[in-house]
């Protein structure tokens, strides 16, 4: 996006909306500064306030005249639109320069002239797809919002004024999605491990202690999962060994589930995806909270292309059975059941 593409999408904007990218876009740049000064200077900072240590110049400012204009000025006498204002942290120095003035006037490394550039950059681009997000209308701001307790509140500021993420912010919100129904998972999985433990014998307790922590999940899963491996009274004859390599024959079925399949596995819209795998998803749903902690991502990801599907793009069909038969092997759900009927 040029300069002046960026200005009329900037102009559709209410006040509040371009007063919220604008500072945004100010903090992130001076954020960059700090965070690549403090990396050349092999400095661990406690917080953004604390700078005193890096004892240089740092960006506390970045001034906008507007598309066209040029009311600023660089310390060499060039007029400008964006003037960046940097202070030394302990001496009274301060500097109003231009970009390509950095390095003569704070006396500042190359490379990390450069990288703060390309950092620049990387925010500009950043700013260009918030815009470009909010000229196309396809990205949905409540099915965030729903998220708010987890995220940073500026992210929850900018999706109050109705404003999308950016990708590089929506792919933190997703992290911390999946962090939280971790979190969430292995606190349910804990509960369970203790009640199951209740009813084993030592050898049996050993056996699952001696389980990888995914391995001791699915395990217990299937335990819970009675009807697909065991009753849950049965609990105390079960044969451990057994219920392991049952997950070969979780694995074959799955196989012979995606032969079964006929459909095409190339690019699907919404109502084949309602009408191959609608059964299986509500299985998946309604066991959502045994999911593993290494595949809590990959549900997230089913549930992405689901909306995705919704708001009209077509979507692989192909990863969508491949994620599904994955998580359905996991948490004990034969797909069998779901894709022989037709």
């Amino acid at each position: 996006m040029n300069e002046k593409e960026r200005h009329l999408c900037l102009s559709s904007l209410n006040e509040e909306q371009r007063q919220f990218l604008q500072t945004y876009i100010r903090q992130s740049k001076c954020d960059i500064w700090v965070e690549q000064l403090a990396q050349l200077k092999g400095i661990e900072l406690n917080s953004r306030n604390d700078t005193d240590e890096l004892n240089d110049f740092i960006l506390v400012d970045v001034l906008d005249g507007g598309y066209g204009k040029r009311p600023h000025q660089c310390e060499c006498g060039r007029a400008l639109r964006f003037q960046y204002i940097v202070k030394h942290t302990r001496k009274e120095i301060e500097f109003k320069l231009g970009s390509e003035c950095f390095k003569k006037f704070t006396n500042m490394d190359t490379s990390f002239v450069k990288d703060v550039k390309k950092g620049f950059n990387k925010v500009n681009k950043e700013l260009d797809d918030i815009l470009e997000r909010c000229t196309s209308g396809t990205f949905n701001v409540n099915n965030f919002l729903i998220y708010a307790d987890l995220m940073p509140s500026r992210y929850v500021e900018q999706l109050e004024l109705n404003l999308p993420l950016s990708q590089k912010q929506e792919a933190k919100v997703e992290q911390l999605i999946v962090e939280k129904e971790a979190q969430l998972a292995q606190k349910e999985l804990q509960e369970t491990y203790e009640e199951i433990k209740d009813q084993l014998s030592d050898e049996q307790c050993g056996l699952l202690d001696s389980l990888s922590e995914d391995e001791r999940h699915q395990v217990i899963i299937r335990m819970k999962n009675g009807e697909v491996i065991h009753c849950i009274e049965d609990i105390k004859n079960i044969d451990f060994e057994d219920i392991i390599d049952r997950n070969e024959i979780l694995d074959k079925r799955s196989n012979k589930a995606a032969r079964t399949q006929k459909k095409s596995v190339d690019q699907i819209n919404y109502n084949t995806i309602i009408d191959s795998h609608r059964e299986l998803l509500r299985a998946i749903h309604a066991r959502s909270e045994t999911i593993p902690s290494n595949l809590v991502k990959e549900w997230t990801v089913i549930r992405d292309m689901i909306e995705r599907a919704k708001s009209g793009e077509d979507i692989d069909g192909g990863v969508l059975i491949q994620k599904l038969l994955i998580i359905s092997n996991a948490i004990g759900i034969d797909v069998l059941e779901y894709y022989e009927k037709g």
